[in-house]
């Protein structure tokens, strides 16, 4: 079960990434902050998974 979890919040973790990716690339300022913290908040989400997923 908690590695269907783990399995779960990595593939979030990867779509987070993407749309935050995605706002990056736009002209605004605001959604290029945005997309940073999409960014940032996707490999933290990411990392922690993986951390217990290799144990």
């Amino acid at each position: 079960m908690k590695l269907v979890l783990n399995l779960i919040s990595i593939i979030a973790a990867i779509i987070l990434i993407t749309f935050g990716v995605n706002n990056i690339s736009q002209p605004s300022n605001l959604k290029v902050w945005i997309g940073v913290g999409e960014v940032v908040l996707g490999l933290i989400v990411l990392y922690f998974p993986l951390k217990k997923l290799f144990k």
